[in-house]
């Protein structure tokens, strides 16, 4: 009964202490936190880490230690248009709220969960993986500890190394998880991290040379092409720049380190380099992008006059061979299509051209086997009439010049001259001398190497009557019309005239020379210095009869002030006018009444 009395006695008092123990336990009383900071340092090439994909592999050359030279170490320079990450800001402060504690003895049951203990300030490891406190809260992005950068997983705040994509710009976190800058070697190759952390792509300059990193970020070894143009970069990375011999050829890289192609002159010699970007190490002819080049026996490119297998040769000033005409001092020479100098006659483009035995052309008389032919001043020979020092001459198609003998109605003396014009070119009617001569003759006028030299062949015989040149000069004016009005011109039919151009033409049809007055002058500037082409300068002028409008005849040219028409009876002409935009037939009343009239044939 003792003991059973001594248990009952005790009872109350272990309960109340369980009880206590219970509430402390309930109320968080005891915490068993581990605030250890890992300090151990993590592997920055896990397998299974992702990083920025390259385009191609680098070139099969054996990777240098370090991207420079040897005996260099890797330099931390700073890239061009690198950025500072983008920080996230520190995460904010959490709610001053406190649980409520219970009271001392307090042994009630509240029913609410604990809290979880706070997270403390500065690094944590936890599972294995870093974490940094601040203001209760695990930080998330880009966060500055003691100078040095470090990126903490945006979903779980967990420290981050090797590879990482942060907006579109990769960086590269050591095993520490420090954010990289300069040279970085990762699994074998290089890369170049800016100041701000970022993988540099495309060119990259540095204090001690220029590289390039592919799209992927990988350093450029060996041959790149870059923008259609092929560079070369050494084991170290490094661009190359001036002579590079490989395997035995030989290449040249400019300032830009672009591989040279086609010619190129070097401390004032010039190579060619083939399209591959060898040069051409062998002499003789070589071609290049369709043109043809001679170098000499030190592989240099030959330029000037050479003689080839008894052939001269013309090489320009960029070495490629010279083909069709080449300009000398004073001179014309004439390259035939595979580059040999012409000598004697030559065809070109449908024309004769006689070059001496040094290849200059000639102009002027040339006499060959007994015979003579004339070569204009751009070197062509003549056929036909021409005129020479105010004298008329005739070569045959061949060129020959005729002499001694009738070339239709006209005689030519030993000399190959005519005789007289009066009694050559045409016999019976004639205009008084101080007018404008008719003429079975073609009319030639020099159009300065321009297109309007056009001139209507005579139609008249020798012995045409006056009514037979007024018939061909009217005729001719059918033939224009419907032509366009073209002020200035006095061309081909249907191409274009103006009035007096025109009149030009039917005139030429009579073999009537008007001087001054011609195709060429009516487009440019005459020789007296004024413009000598239009209608009133003809009035005023012109070797040509003045007659009272009331005395026209059939043939005559009516003139009004800047006008004229060709007068074919009836009160009818056939004219060029701005009105109809061509050649037509209109009234003489049309516009107005005429000043008068010019009488071409007297």
């Amino acid at each position: 009964m003792h003991s059973v009395k001594c248990e009952a006695r005790f009872l109350p008092i272990a309960m109340m202490v369980a009880a206590v123990v219970l509430l402390v336990f309930l109320s968080g009383g005891v915490a068993f936190a581990d605030d250890t900071v890992a300090a151990d340092a993590m592997d920055a090439e896990a397998v299974g880490q992702e990083q920025p994909a390259d385009d191609a592999s680098d070139s099969a050359v054996a990777d240098a230690d370090v991207p420079v030279a040897d005996g260099d170490s890797a330099v931390e320079s700073e890239a061009t248009g690198g950025e500072e990450p983008s920080i996230a800001p520190d995460a904010a402060e959490p709610d001053e709220a406190e649980a409520e504690t219970l009271a001392d003895g307090d042994d009630q049951d509240t029913g609410e969960t604990p809290e979880e203990p706070a997270i403390a300030d500065g690094w944590q490891e936890v599972d294995g993986a870093k974490y940094y406190g601040q203001n209760g809260e695990y930080v998330r992005g880009w966060l500055k500890i003691d100078g040095i950068w470090y990126y903490f997983d945006e979903n779980t705040g967990a420290m981050t190394t090797g590879w990482q994509k942060v907006k579109n710009v990769w960086y590269y976190m050591d095993s520490d998880g420090k954010m990289t800058t300069g040279w970085q070697k990762v699994n074998g190759t290089w890369y170049y991290m800016a100041k701000s952390g970022a993988m540099q792509t495309g060119w990259l300059k540095l204090e001690d040379g220029t590289y390039y990193m592919k799209p992927g970020g990988s350093m450029s070894k060996g041959w790149q092409k870059i923008d259609d143009a092929w560079y070369y970069f050494a084991n170290s990375g490094r661009m190359r720049t001036g002579w590079l011999t490989l395997d035995g050829e030989k290449y040249y890289l400019k300032d830009n380190g672009a591989a040279a192609v086609g010619p190129t002159t070097v401390d004032g010699k010039t190579y060619l380099m083939r399209a591959n970007c060898k040069m051409v190490q062998k002499s003789g002819w070589a071609s290049y992008n369709g043109k043809y080049y001679y170098l000499a026996s030190d592989f240099t490119l030959v330029k000037g006059w050479k003689q080839i297998d008894g052939k001269w040769y013309y090489l320009k000033s960029g070495g490629d061979m010279a083909t069709g005409w080449l300009k000398g001092t004073n001179c014309w020479y004439y390259m035939r299509e595979s580059g040999s100098m012409a000598t004697g006659w030559q065809k070109v483009s449908g024309k004769w051209y006689y070059f001496n035995s040094n290849g200059k052309m000639k102009t002027g008389w040339l006499k060959e086997d007994g015979y003579y032919y004339r070569l204009g001043t751009n070197g062509a020979m003549l056929t036909g009439w021409y005129k020479v020092d105010s004298t008329w001459y005739y070569s045959y198609k061949g060129g020959k010049m005729a002499t001694d003998t009738w070339i239709g109605d006209y005689y030519v003396m030993p000399n190959g001259a005519y005789s007289s014009y009066s009694t050559t070119y045409k016999a019976g009617y004639q205009n008084p001398s101080q007018y404008y001569q008719v003429s079975s003759k073609n009319v030639y006028v020099d159009g300065h190497g321009t297109n309007f030299d056009y001139v209507t062949p005579s139609r008249i015989t020798r012995k045409a009557t006056r009514s037979e040149c007024v018939d061909v000069f009217i005729a001719r004016a059918y033939q224009y019309l419907g032509t366009p009005y073209m002020w200035n011109y006095s061309l081909q039919p249907g191409v274009g005239v103006d009035c007096i151009g025109l009149v030009y033409q039917c005139a030429y049809a009579c073999g009537m020379d008007l001087g001054e007055f011609n195709p060429y002058n009516h487009y440019a500037t005459g020789p007296n210095g004024w413009h000598s082409h239009d209608a009133n300068n003809f009035w005023n002028y012109g070797s040509v009869k003045h007659v009272a409008l009331a005395d026209r005849q059939r043939g005559d040219i009516l003139s009004w002030n800047g006008h004229v028409g060709i007068y074919i009876g009836n009160d009818q002409m056939i004219e060029a006018t701005t009105v109809s935009g061509n050649v037509r037939i209109a009234s003489i009343w049309a516009h107005g009444v005429p000043r008068g009239c010019m009488r071409l044939f007297v």
